[in-house]
């Protein structure tokens, strides 16, 4: 997949390329530059040499990275690190770009203060998950089961941001009904208590949304945005958009195709 908004980005970040000033910290200045990047480089496609920017990331972050961050963060990130060093490994580019992203909105959630780009996906969080409610209402259950991989696949590439952002308490009870939700996706359509299904998806969707809204965000170093900050995290945030609409389309022209091949077979 050869989308436009990672270009777009990579083409704008190289004119923002430490999105910092020289109030900021010198732990903040190199690991957010070190981490814009891996992205550069992954959302570019050059994969050998995002895995060598993201070695250079793990070791900044083990030196400078560890003493500025909890037990938390530090988790997180090493596992976006690594969701991001097995894609590159794969070579597959979807799975690439996504890993690089997720990592990319974790770093952010662990630098800034307010407004980090992950909350800037409530839109599409939210999109893509009021296509699953309208697909259970409509007992469409083959639309269910492609929307719902949209929508899980929109939440993990922010995850990592809400692990570090959120309290555990909160993030684990919405994880329980994804999950659940997730799990019991071949059965849902059959399910005849449209009372339930309508309050528990009701529920998640309210879950969601308090996400968004809650106000106990804290950050790791808490290092404060200026001009070029918010120029860059707009260019990621519109790309990481752009992305998931780039593929969205993809879907819908796949699935228009499969139906007229169909169509025009019988």
């Amino acid at each position: 997949m050869k989308a436009w908004a990672p270009v777009l980005f990579a083409f704008f970040l190289s004119f923002f390329p430490l999105a910092a000033n020289a109030d900021d910290s010198e732990a903040y200045n190199k690991l957010l530059t070190a981490a814009d990047q891996v992205y550069e480089a992954a959302a570019n496609q050059q994969f050998e040499t995002a895995g060598n920017d993201l070695k250079r990331f793990s070791d900044l972050w083990d030196a400078e990275g560890d003493a500025l961050a909890g037990t938390v963060t530090d988790r997180a990130i090493a596992a976006a690190e690594e969701k991001l060093r097995k894609a590159l490994a794969s070579g597959d580019e979807a799975a690439c770009l996504k890993a690089a992203e997720s990592f990319r909105l974790a770093v952010d959630a662990a630098l800034h203060r307010n407004q980090p780009i992950w909350l800037g996906m409530k839109a599409h969080v939210l999109a893509a998950f009021h296509k699953v409610k309208n697909d259970v209402v409509k007992e469409d259950d083959r639309a269910l089961q492609r929307d719902l991989n949209e929508f899980m696949d929109v939440y993990d590439r922010i995850y990592p941001s809400l692990v570090i952002a959120m309290p555990s308490a909160r993030l684990k009870a919405v994880d329980l009904e994804i999950d659940r939700l997730d799990d019991e996706r071949m059965t849902i359509v059959q399910d005849q208590d449209r009372q339930k299904q309508a309050a528990r998806l009701d529920k998640i969707e309210r879950d969601l949304r308090a996400l968004f809204q809650d106000k106990s965000v804290e950050p790791v170093i808490g290092a404060p945005w200026n001009p070029a900050e918010r120029f860059t995290a707009f260019v990621i945030g519109g790309c990481i958009g752009a992305t998931l609409l780039y593929v969205s389309w993809r879907k819908y022209r796949g699935e228009r195709a499969k139906n007229r091949h169909i169509s025009f077979t019988k």
